[in-house]
């Protein structure tokens, strides 16, 4: 056999290693976050990719078919290279675990006392398998019944769930993970919301989302049109604005009016708060009417229906004369940033369309998505169940 065979082979090994490597990182941290394999499964796909997985699946499939026991039952300590990392990320995320596999680290450590890590907290074993006994499911079972996530009379006993302690455990946390854990309400809350009522609440999508605000603040200041669109892509990817096209849908609906006929405070993140931000943009704005919000009704600068932080009548919509006619003549006036808007608001509206010869069509605003082609996938058996990765 040539030399250079035996050097390529090792050479293969070796970068096999350093791909895999990763993923199985990725894998044991996903599951002692406490995700199910069907969640690790798509985050592999999200997260590498399909040629990178198929590649590797000889080396990482292992560690992927003990979900429900590894990050449940136990870790081992070679799970993160600095084992003070190591303890903390467990803290942090699953503090379940029942015992920690020793690695070449565990014999000469100075946390290692009497079959015991100080550092994690944990019982040290040789091997998974000294965890799975009949004591362990007991205790599982107890806690989960105490914990609400399984019913606490159901006529079930370890047995139900498989023939071994390993396929009991196995089957316990699986049947745990399909079941979203009740919710505990506070009795102290329950008794104030019974007395002063539901609080009320801002609707938090799509207000909330930062594409969405940026879109809104951007309207107030007058942008439209392309104009608009191309202050959008300078702020955010184009699949930023893809993936939030049906938000912006509603909010892209007020070009040619917000921002013209009338502000809206509410986007603007110190809404509520003083409302600085808006007046020093907004006061001095040649622009007649703001739209009240939800926080708009108690504030101290309410004043009659008028704000005088923004020195604006606050009103639910402006008193259009037609506004689909406004808007028409607005959005096919030229560009928002050549348009001088003093001109154009002059009269009721609905005469800038004779007098400037205003025939253009309205405007649409599309964003083109690259039709996706769907990724190869393949699946992986585990006992009766199927995982797509």
């Amino acid at each position: 056999m040539a030399a250079r065979n035996l050097t390529r082979k090792r050479d293969y090994k070796l970068a096999l290693d350093h791909t895999a490597t990763p993923i199985v990182a990725f894998i044991r941290r996903e599951m002692l976050k406490g995700r199910t394999s069907a969640e690790v499964g798509e985050s592999l796909r999200v997260r590498f990719s399909m040629d990178d997985l198929a590649r590797t699946r000889s080396v990482w499939e292992p560690h992927f078919r003990e979900a429900g026991l590894y990050g449940r039952v136990y870790s081992t300590q070679d799970s993160f290279d600095d084992c003070h990392e190591g303890a903390d990320f467990v803290a942090k995320h699953n503090l379940g675990i029942r015992g920690i596999v020793t690695g070449s680290k565990c014999e000469s450590c100075i946390y290692n006392k009497i079959g015991r890590c100080m550092l994690y907290g944990k019982a040290l074993v040789r091997e998974a398998s000294d965890l799975y006994t009949p004591q362990t499911v007991n205790a599982v079972i107890l806690e989960l019944r105490t914990a609400g996530r399984l019913p606490a009379v159901d006529g079930k006993v370890a047995s139900s769930w498989g023939a071994t302690p390993r396929e009991q455990l196995k089957g316990i946390y699986q049947s745990v993970s399909r079941e979203a854990p009740p919710v505990q309400a506070s009795g102290r809350m329950d008794i104030v919301r019974a007395f002063h009522g539901a609080p009320a609440r801002e609707p938090q999508a799509p207000v909330r989302r930062p594409i969405v605000a940026a879109a809104r603040r951007l309207l107030n200041e007058g942008l439209y049109g392309q104009d608009l669109i191309a202050a959008m892509r300078l702020r955010f990817q184009p699949g930023e604005i893809a993936a939030a096209r049906e938000d912006l849908k509603a909010v892209f609906a007020e070009q040619g009016l917000q921002g013209i006929y009338y502000i809206d405070p509410s986007a603007h993140e110190d809404y509520g708060n003083g409302c600085e931000e808006v007046s020093r943009l907004y006061r001095a704005k040649q622009v007649k009417y703001a739209k009240i919000g939800s926080k708009c009704h108690g504030c101290v600068h309410n004043v009659n229906n008028s704000c005088s932080k923004l020195n604006k009548p606050l009103v639910n919509e402006p008193p259009y004369v037609d506004k689909t006619a406004q808007q028409h003549a607005m959005l096919s006036s030229g560009p928002a940033t050549e348009t001088s808007l003093p001109s154009l608001m002059q009269g009721t509206g609905l005469s800038m369309v004779a007098e400037y010869q205003l025939q253009n069509g309205g405007m649409t605003i599309e964003v083109n998505e690259q039709e996706a082609k769907p990724a190869p996938s393949f699946e992986i058996v585990m006992g009766r169940t199927k995982v797509k990765v």
